[in-house]
């Protein structure tokens, strides 16, 4: 997925109104998840809404699926996105915690 992704221009996409991200975000390593932010940000146009779907856990950066906090989701998203939490599993039998957000992509200041 990830190759695929990153190789995606604008122009090969039609206009985009809402994206899922069931499990995108936690296969990457920490390098690469602000590129992923960033590059998603670019092919999406102002008000296209989302859901993305993390998760985290004590394993510190052991993965697949990798943990990642809602402070690194913040600071991911926020700069190109409104982001609302909408709320938190329980924890499972692995000690992973699933977290859902709802994302509106910011339009350009005025």
């Amino acid at each position: 997925m990830a190759r695929r992704f990153f190789h995606l221009h604008i122009r090969q996409v039609d206009e985009i109104g809402a994206f899922y991200d069931r499990a995108s975000l936690i296969a990457l390593p920490p390098a690469t998840r602000q590129r992923y932010a960033f590059h998603l940000a670019q092919l999406v146009p102002a008000g296209a809404q989302g859901l993305l779907v993390s998760l985290h856990h004590d394993e510190g950066d052991k993965g697949p699926p990798y943990s990642v906090h809602k402070a690194e989701i913040e600071t991911l998203f926020t700069p190109n996105f409104v982001l609302t939490e909408l709320g938190s599993g329980a924890r499972d039998a692995q000690g992973r915690v699933e977290s859902v957000w709802g994302l509106r992509r910011r339009g350009p200041l005025a």
